[in-house]
């Protein structure tokens, strides 16, 4: 089992919300498959350039003789990476981060599209697929709370109580029961509830 250094992880965090994407498993290990990949595992990304785009933007330094480029601060190289993947070159792989996909995302347009993004490596492709096989579970501090599906929009209080909860959890010792408060926002509304009306009760009875 593969488990990457924690830059990995602030790192694909930055690309998935320079693209809109949520920061689920699914996504973190693609994109993370995908860096391992172009990086290395001892990968400092000191050019700021995640996955190796060649995308000119103001200040950038092309690195080699394909043209990768360094970036001179994390958001230009994460701007870079989103303007690259919304090219229109990979329309398969861009919605399958956008939908949490992986079948998408190793379809056969998805590997075509990697095939095309390498630079015409035939073998990209399965060799991603085998790295994202191979990854650890994502912690949970690297995810987003709960992953609101197409055209859901998670409520602040919600969110509110999705943090006081496993916060709750956390202070128990219930690291299980965190984990589902980050995943499922009607237990975490349940928990909540029963956490207040217990608290009111022991005030009343005090």
């Amino acid at each position: 089992m593969i488990t990457p250094s924690s830059i990995f992880y602030t790192v694909a965090q930055g690309v998935l919300r320079a693209l809109g994407a949520t920061a689920t498993q699914t996504n973190m290990n693609l994109l993370i498959a995908w860096m391992g990949e172009e990086n290395g595992w001892q990968a400092t990304f000191a050019w700021k350039n995640p996955m190796n785009t060649t995308l000119d933007m103001p200040g950038a330094t092309s690195m080699n003789g394909a043209g990768v480029k360094a970036y001179p601060t994390w958001a230009e190289g994460f701007e870079a990476t989103a303007k690259t993947l919304n090219n229109g070159l990979y329309p398969t792989l861009l919605s399958a981060l956008k939908n949490s996909d992986a079948n998408s995302f190793f379809s056969a347009e998805g590997k075509k599209e990697l095939e095309t993004w390498s630079g015409g490596d035939t073998s990209y492709a399965n060799t991603i697929y085998t790295i994202y096989s191979e990854l650890a579970p994502v912690p949970s501090a690297y995810l987003t709370a709960h992953a609101a599906t197409s055209g859901e929009t998670v409520p602040g209080w919600m969110q509110d109580l999705q943090k006081g909860a496993s916060t709750l959890g956390d202070l128990l010792g219930l690291n299980n029961f965190a984990s589902g408060f980050k995943a499922n926002p009607t237990l975490t509304v349940i928990v909540a509830a029963t956490v207040v009306v217990l608290l009111m009760d022991g005030m009343a009875n005090a």
